[in-house]
């Protein structure tokens, strides 16, 4: 077993969170990586001043214009089985979060896209406002 003292001095919880990041990332084509990239980047609210937290998204905002659904989703439900965001079917109001704070804290490929100087979140208009129902991830 592992003692505490180990699991600590290890990074514990926050930074096995990050390894998993790591390890579902490099599985990703470069493509699908740079869809992920978004993905977190649209998922988070950047501090000014604060800690960056997590934010709730419309499903259909994570759509990159001309960019297939079925694509982008089977990516979200990876993500999602991997424990690393969350998705809300149950509503007419589907949305996607980051599943753990200690993601956008602890996962450097994230803190760093996220400080890029003059960095932004990608603008709304590179994405759909809209998904279409066929589009929709499994479950919606």
């Amino acid at each position: 077993t592992l003692a505490l003292a180990g699991y600590q001095a290890a990074g514990g919880v926050h930074r096995a969170i990050a390894q998993t990041a790591d390890a579902v990332y490099a599985s990703l084509t470069p493509k699908q990586q740079g869809m992920a990239r978004n993905i977190f980047l649209r998922l988070t609210e950047l501090g000014e001043g604060t800690e960056d937290t997590r934010r709730r998204v419309a499903l259909a905002e994570l759509l990159p214009e001309g960019e297939r659904g079925t694509t982008v989703f089977d990516l979200l439900d990876l993500l999602a089985r991997r424990r690393l965001v969350t998705l809300n079917r149950e509503t007419t109001h589907a949305h996607a979060e980051v599943a753990h704070e200690a993601l956008i804290r602890e996962w450097p490929a994230l803190r760093l896209a996220g400080r890029k100087p003059g960095r932004a979140a990608p603008p709304a208009a590179n994405y759909g406002s809209s998904a279409s129902v066929a589009g929709q991830p499994r479950g919606c």
